[in-house]
């Protein structure tokens, strides 16, 4: 370069902090080009400059260059707006309007979803036709690295030889919903951009192969999905077997259910082990009322026999006790065991809280639904003044029934068994019985 001669380059800027880039020092300077196939990072721009094809490739250059920092905005086509960390985290919410429906997503329905800011600044409204272009697609920067904080993108589209793209689709999008979310200065990957929308993924049928103007492996960013059926080991068992296991490490985010699902099994286990200890108490507690009450009362029988009481009245001598015994306990204790899962129940509903998520940042907008109301009775009506059955029942109705079912079982079970010793008893002579020794 010479001293007094007009030159033209581009100078981008991207500034290394020390305290968040640790480990760049020492790397060798790599000039970036704008596009592909450009041989020179700068000309000299004296007369009839602009008038080469070079001069021609450069005023292309500053044309789309103020297009894509001033008047370009992200849109990103998706299948699943849970996918997306800002939304499956909660950063992001539905503001006004809907989400995009599973149908819209199969059909490619032409529907969007813009941000709050967004849609104050151009007095956009749920409802409203957004008209969109389409001019190139990014597989490798993610969003916090060529977007501004304040609007506008640090790309360019522009082919290898330095022609500007002309869109490759264009439409009207219905908008369906609006969200709020913060955008920041932030290097995380996941993090929304300003002025970001987002649109169906089969809504974008145009191939545009010729229109991808960075390319990259799949990252943590841009490759998200969702595991259908099954959990997590197994998916991992089923994608180790495959070779190129290797080369990729996935990251799952399943909001605590495995845990939750292993604690949940070890309980089940647990309330199995100790429902069969329960009732092999239960059985040898029988077994134990049987033998002393039934089978160690032979000469008892016999005696009462020989005394002429009828086979009837014995029967009812025998009966009658273990019947009031087992009714009693059986009564009590179920009795019990109501009043402590009552009690637990109890404990368990004092720490819940009503809430409303109308303005609850990550959760859908309740404004709208149904709520309940207490009636006079104390039961529960909706919008329309139908009561819910479910709350408005008295649970103490219920115990009492299930106590009383408890105790005709464990008693009906008890005299069964009782009649059939009993009648073993008295089969036998007494006289043989009365002759046997102790």
């Amino acid at each position: 370069m010479e001293a007094g001669t007009t030159y033209i380059t581009y100078m981008g800027m991207n500034p290394v902090n020390a305290d968040r880039h640790e480990g760049f020092e020492g790397i060798e300077y790599m000039p970036l080009r704008i596009y592909e196939n450009q041989t020179r990072l700068w000309y000299e721009a004296g007369d009839g400059f602009y008038d080469t094809a070079e001069g021609a490739v450069w005023e292309r250059i500053a044309e789309m260059l103020e297009t894509c920092k001033e008047k370009m905005m992200p849109v990103t086509p998706v299948s699943d707006l849970q996918l997306l960390r800002p939304f499956h985290d909660g950063e992001a919410a539905l503001a006004e309007g809907r989400r995009i429906t599973p149908e819209e997503y199969e059909k490619g329905g032409r529907v969007c979803l813009i941000p709050q800011t967004f849609a104050q600044k151009n007095d956009l409204q749920v409802g409203d036709t957004l008209p969109l272009q389409f001019y190139f697609a990014d597989y490798k920067y993610p969003l916090c690295q060529v977007a501004f904080v304040t609007g506008g993108m640090d790309m360019e589209a522009i082919d290898a030889d330095g022609n500007i793209l002309n869109p490759f689709w264009e439409g009207g999008y219905e908008i369906v919903g609006i969200y709020s979310y913060s955008v920041t200065l932030t290097n995380d990957p996941h993090a929304f951009a300003e002025n970001q929308i987002f649109v169906p993924e089969r809504s974008v049928s145009k191939d545009f192969k010729d229109h991808v103007t960075a390319r990259g492996p799949m990252q943590v960013y841009n490759t998200s999905f969702r595991i259908k059926n099954g959990s997590i080991g197994r998916f991992m068992e089923e994608f180790s077997k495959l070779p190129e296991s290797s080369l990729l490490e996935i990251e799952f985010d399943d909001g605590g259910y495995e845990t939750f699902a292993s604690k949940m099994k070890n309980t089940r286990i647990v309330a199995a082990a100790l429902f069969f200890a329960g009732l092999a108490l239960l059985l040898a507690t029988i077994a134990f009322l049987m033998y002393f009450m039934i089978l160690k009362q032979r000469r008892r029988t016999a005696v009462e026999q020989a005394l002429g009481m009828t086979k009837r009245q014995c029967v009812i001598s025998l009966l009658g006790g273990i019947l009031v015994l087992t009714a009693v306990c059986s009564a009590a204790g179920a009795a019990a065991g109501m009043q402590m899962s009552q009690a637990v129940r109890e404990a368990a509903e004092s720490k819940d809280e009503g809430f409303s998520t109308a303005y609850t940042k990550g959760m859908p907008d309740s404004r709208g639904e149904e709520e309940a109301s207490p009636d006079d009775a104390g039961g529960v009506k909706n919008e329309d003044g139908v009561e819910n059955e479910a709350i408005s029942e008295n649970p103490s109705v219920d115990q009492r029934i299930l106590v009383c079912l408890t105790a005709l079982c464990e008693t009906g079970v008890v005299s069964l068994l009782s009649l059939f010793f009993i009648s073993r008893n008295l089969c036998a002579a007494p006289i043989l019985v009365l002759s046997e020794k102790e």
